[in-house]
Order: C-alpha cells, then sequence, then structure tokens
C-alpha cells in the first residue's frame, strides 16, 4: 500500500511540473522567437516480483513472475526549436529568421543567441534588442548603423541610402538541443563551450518571428494533466483509506 502511495505522489510531481511548463508557454504566447518547454515522462524503476516455492527459505530464489512500476518521473525542460510563424511589422529594424539559425548578441555575461528579432536603434547608432542587448556582426562586434533609409538583404547585408555599413552575424548549432541551453527568457547560451557554425538562415526586415506556441495544443494537455492530477490525488486518498483499515483490522487481531 506504501508503494502506491509513492507512485501515485510520483504523478503529483509529475503532473506539477508539466503544468508550471504549460503555463509558462502560455505566459509567452505573445513573446517574439520564443522557443515552447517541453518534457517527457519516463518509468522511475521497475521491481521485480517473484513467486517463491512452499517452504522457500530465506535467500531463496523464486520464479520471477514480472515486475511492478515505481512511479513516473520526467526527463526535464526540453526547449522545441521549431520556428513559428512570420508576422509582418513593417518596422525596419524588425527582423525575422526563416531557416536554422540565431541572431548573435552581445551581453554583461558573453555572447548569446535568439530568435527575437525586436530590434531599435540607440542614440550610438547600435542596433540593441528590447533588453538594449548589442546584435553582433560577422566578426563578433556591435553593429552600427548610421542615420538614414536602412535597407537589409536576406543575407543580412545592410545598407544605409544605398551605401553598405555591415552584415548581420547568425550562429547555428548543429545540435541546438544539447549544444544550446536557455538563459533567461528568450536567450540561449552555448553549453560547455560547443562550437558554433555560421546561419544559412535568411533575414526577412519589417517581420517577426512569433512564438512557436500552439495554444490549442497546450491548452488541451493543460486539461489532460489536470485530470491526470486529479486522478493521482483520488488514487492517494483510497491507498490512505485502505492502510487505515488495514491498520484498524490488526488492531483489533
Amino acid at each position: 500500500m506504501i508503494r502506491g502511495i509513492y507512485s501515485a505522489a510520483s504523478a503529483l510531481i509529475a503532473g506539477l511540473f508539466r503544468q508550471e511548463l504549460i503555463s509558462h508557454n502560455l505566459a509567452n504566447l505573445q513573446t517574439a522567437g520564443f522557443k515552447e518547454l517541453t518534457t517527457g515522462l519516463d518509468e522511475f524503476g521497475r521491481l521485480p516480483l517473484a513467486r517463491l516455492p512452499e517452504g522457500a527459505i530465506a535467500g531463496e530464489s523464486g520464479t520471477t513472475v514480472g515486475a511492478v512500476s515505481l512511479g513516473v518521473l520526467t526527463q526535464g525542460a526540453v526547449t522545441n526549436f521549431a520556428a513559428g510563424a512570420l508576422r509582418e511589422t513593417k518596422q525596419p529594424f524588425d527582423l525575422a529568421l526563416s531557416g536554422d539559425g540565431f541572431f548573435r548578441i552581445q551581453t554583461p555575461d558573453g555572447e548569446r543567441y535568439t530568435r527575437d528579432g525586436r530590434f531599435t536603434r540607440d542614440e550610438n547608432g547600435h542596433l540593441v534588442t528590447v533588453d538594449r542587448n548589442l546584435l553582433l556582426d560577422t566578426d563578433g562586434q556591435p553593429l552600427v548603423v548610421p542615420p538614414g533609409e536602412a535597407a537589409i538583404a536576406s543575407k543580412g547585408q545592410i545598407t544605409v541610402d544605398g551605401q553598405a555599413v555591415g552584415q548581420i552575424g547568425l550562429a547555428d548549432f548543429v545540435q541546438p538541443d544539447t549544444e544550446l541551453k536557455r538563459d533567461g527568457q528568450n536567450l540561449f547560451a552555448a553549453a560547455d563551450g560547443a562550437p558554433s557554425t555560421a546561419s544559412t538562415a535568411s533575414v526577412h526586415q519589417g517581420f517577426i518571428e512569433t512564438s512557436n506556441v500552439d495554444v490549442t495544443r497546450a491548452m488541451a494537455s493543460m486539461m489532460s494533466v489536470a485530470r491526470a492530477y486529479e486522478a493521482a490525488q483520488r488514487a492517494i486518498q483510497l491507498q490512505d483509506e485502505m492502510t487505515g483499515k488495514a491498520v484498524n483490522e490488526i488492531g483489533r487481531v
């Protein structure tokens, strides 16, 4: 009976974690370039069951008849790097990427990567993110865009009034699932010094990439997790009632 309580409790913990991820995804439904967080479930472990022969003594092995699960556990948060839809804004420094890759960003903690292309030109002519981090060029230096009419080509070349002024730095990773780790709301850092490569993604001026969260699927998952959580709660209550009855019966004996 106690094992049943532990198994149901593990389902409660897993459900709570999954619900937190879904809530986080829904809260960032309108965040440009946001990549949703997902998780999977795995077995905590299995306990083999054996039938002992009549009159068995301590240490004697029996015949294996199966196994019982010890509960579930989550596999940790995993980022879904699927592309989001592009939304036109007509703003000259709103940029979106189609294809694999990330904008290279300079932060106080070093170089980071993002798909959030909501840039503006600051008082020094630098292109900066909504958090005032600097957009880098192909040489890893902050981009400077002088006043004038800026045009940005699909490969990231920037011209102002017809004059070339720089090229946007884009980076890619062979296995972003393992080579990138989240660093804050919408930034990623290279994990364990994973090397980046040049990206072949296309740049779209006047567009932003929307969140890749599917609201319909997220809401369906939230309801499914809530039902599973309620079922685990009920299982614990039943196990507790059964344990109480067993204790009372032993007391009578």
